[in-house]
């Protein structure tokens, strides 16, 4: 049943429809062609994340590196990318990616998009800063059900839930992204929604290739920093010093990752992850100016 183009969205009883074929075909633990998985994807993203994880990487690669790209025209099309990006990393060298609309090895793309924040606070005293927790929370409004017909599945993707039976759709080194399946119409809401791809997450893939728990990594993405105010030659000596230490932590990621074979020499002299200083004045009058 072919989908119609005509709006956002197809017809709703057309696209109740299409869910049932799907939810069939998940339930079943169907194998799909990735011709029907890519015509499904625009509407029915999480469906077609579960779908194509169930095939081999030498059928799902060049589709998957589309999902990275933001290709899929899905409203999930973030989410896609994000489960792309682990989905591939299981196996990365045959990948590509791209970066700056340039055509590279898929783990010099992630590299050249990943970010290290050095949060400096200057303070006439040592103080001791942390960091807060927050969690993405999405819902799905409810509505009615199609009259005659019995009740639609929708399913939703979420990662890290506490639930250990949950059918998985990629686990990548503890990181799990599993599926719920619920009834469309009355509505649903969850606190453990997949993260796109950012900094943190990136941080992840790069610490999975390198064999390391990402909180084991050398650096963070985001590291915090107090100097205490003497006089401002001492300041910008301690501020070289921490940015110097910082880049050539960077570079030994880099460097690990090209003994590793997953960056080319040419890569691995062109890529490195991005460093971004703040810093904080909180000493009043501030004398760094």
């Amino acid at each position: 049943m072919p989908l119609a183009y005509g709006g956002d969205e197809p017809p709703a009883a057309q696209g109740d429809a299409i869910g049932a074929v799907l939810d069939a075909l998940i339930q079943e633990n169907a194998q799909v062609p990735i011709r029907t998985i890519k015509l499904v994807v625009p509407f029915f993203p999480a469906q077609a994340a579960i779908l194509i994880g169930r095939l081999p990487l030498t059928e799902s690669r060049l589709t998957l590196q589309d999902w990275t790209y933001g290709a899929t025209g899905a409203w999930g099309g973030r989410t896609l990318a994000r489960i792309a990006s682990m989905m591939l990393a299981k196996d990365p060298e045959p990948s590509q990616g791209m970066w700056n609309g340039n055509v590279v090895g898929f783990v010099a793309s992630v590299v050249a998009a990943s970010e290290e924040e050095l949060q400096i606070t200057v303070s006439s005293a040592s103080a001791v800063r942390g960091l807060g927790g927050s969690a993405t929370c999405g819902d799905s409004w409810g509505g009615n059900a199609t009259p005659g017909w019995p009740e639609v599945y929708a399913y939703h993707l979420v990662e890290n839930d506490s639930d250990a039976s949950a059918p998985v759709v990629v686990d990548l080194d503890g990181d799990r992204i599993t599926f719920q399946r619920i009834e469309e119409h009355p509505g649903w809401g969850s606190c453990h929604g997949v993260d796109w791809l950012n900094p943190s997450t990136r941080h992840r893939l790069i610490a999975y290739w390198l064999g390391v728990h990402d909180k084991e990594m050398c650096w963070q993405p985001v590291e915090l920093f107090t100097i205490v105010w003497t006089d401002k030659a001492a300041y910008q000596h301690q501020l070289g010093e921490i940015i110097e230490s910082e880049r050539e932590k960077l570079h030994a990621t880099v460097e690990g990752l090209h003994q590793r074979g997953l960056m080319t020499g040419i890569e691995a002299e062109r890529f490195a992850p991005r460093l971004v200083v703040t810093v904080r004045c909180e000493i009043t009058p501030c004398l760094l100016q």
